[in-house]
């Protein structure tokens, strides 16, 4: 984790996924991921299909992919401003070919993913979604990269580091509703309180924008 230290009670970070925030580095050619990237039909995977598994839509595989609040490469929308692109989506195309199925991706809300895939709304959910041992209990995980959490501050904040509960004590700090951040923020709050520490002022956004101004202003 990185910032913290002289902390005061009027001090804004933000706790977030490093592997979900991060931005498009100059030199990068965005439109260049505009152009879809196929694999082709596995047998050895449409066999693996459960003969019983009832698809949300028959021949398609309906992907529920976080957009707003994302950021490249994970997920943003092409030039088009309709057509969603970045890495999440790309696996979700590759994920629909191999299986022999169309691919609809829905952009929608982190808040929107569990109740919608465990209601059948979705058939699968592509997001920045921590495993944990909670999730496990209601949906399979195929993790396709390493998710490590952290903190960032405004360049000139006197906030060095957050390595532990009594860092975050009456901080103001953004985080993602119902996330594992969250619950890691929460903990570490009942932890401090417990010792007469000022309580944590968590502030939900739900747009990368909005954070980054938050903290600027």
């Amino acid at each position: 984790m990185k910032h913290s230290a002289t902390l005061t009670a009027t001090a804004i970070a933000a706790i977030l996924s490093f592997s979900s925030t991060v931005y498009a580095a100059p030199g990068i050619d965005l439109v260049a991921n505009e152009t879809p990237v196929h694999t082709p039909k596995s047998p050895e995977a449409v066999a693996k299909i459960p003969a019983n598994f009832k698809f949300v839509e028959p021949g398609t595989l309906t992907v529920a992919l976080a957009v707003l609040g994302s950021a490249p490469p994970f997920g943003l929308y092409a030039r088009d401003n309709k057509t969603v692109i970045g890495s999440e989506a790309d696996i979700a195309r590759l994920v629909a070919d191999g299986l022999g199925l169309k691919l609809k991706v829905v952009p929608a809300s982190w808040e929107d993913w569990p109740l919608g895939v465990t209601s059948g709304k979705y058939d699968a959910a592509i997001y920045n979604i921590t495993v944990t041992k909670d999730r496990k209990t209601k949906f399979d995980f195929a993790t396709y990269r390493e998710d490590t959490l952290g903190f960032y501050v405004k360049s000139d904040s006197k906030i060095t580091s957050i390595k532990s509960a009594p860092d975050i004590a009456g901080k103001r700090i953004i985080v993602g509703s119902g996330t594992n951040q969250e619950a890691v923020l929460l903990a570490w709050d009942k932890e401090n309180q417990a010792k007469g520490l000022p309580a944590l002022k968590p502030l939900y956004v739900t747009d990368d924008a909005a954070a980054t101004l938050a903290i600027q202003s």
